[in-house]
């Protein structure tokens, strides 16, 4: 005899679920292990203008989330709208590696209709002081300026709420 299809339904809800928790955790420690030298340490003193010619201390104003993005990056392409999504509810700071000068920096940002508050890092030097070497990055931050969580590559906009949740950030 067959089990009822509720029942067949909740058992596989139930371990598609357990699967999600368990890629959740693994990829949790996977990039604390990989971020372990950044989290916990002060964003690194930084004094400069975005280029919408907004003043940015981040000792003084600390942003709650960094992204780190360039603009050949395909994944960080694809994920742009929920980037736009989540600087709607956290407060945002993009940081542009390596796509060129301030000119051309806010072209882009023109031409695709973003209006994220966006440092310009040319030559990835500021990217290489956050501990950044690989584009796309979001970095979690704390309101006293200490990095709190990193995460590189590809990434969802329900992975990074769940993070800030259990951060208590959210």
């Amino acid at each position: 005899m067959t089990p009822p299809p509720r029942r067949v339904l909740f058992h596989a809800v139930r371990s598609l679920l357990l699967w999600l928790l368990l890629v959740f955790a693994l990829s949790s420690a996977l990039e604390w292990w990989l971020f372990r030298d950044q989290i916990g340490r002060p964003l690194p003193a930084y004094i400069g203008t975005t280029v919408q010619g907004e003043a940015v201390d981040w000792r003084r104003d600390p942003p709650r989330l960094i992204y780190v993005w360039a603009e050949w990056c395909g994944v960080c392409q694809t994920q742009r709208p929920w980037v736009e999504a989540l600087g709607r509810g956290y407060e945002l700071q993009t940081l542009a590696m390596q796509s060129g000068e301030a000119p051309a920096v806010s072209a882009y940002l023109t031409h695709n209709g973003l209006d994220w508050p966006t440092l310009v890092d040319p030559r990835g030097e500021l990217a290489q002081r956050l501990g950044v070497k690989a584009v796309p990055a979001l970095l979690i931050v704390s309101p006293n300026g200490e990095v709190r969580w990193v995460m590189r590559g590809l990434s969802s906009p329900w992975g990074v709420r769940l993070r800030l949740w259990w951060l208590g950030d959210a």
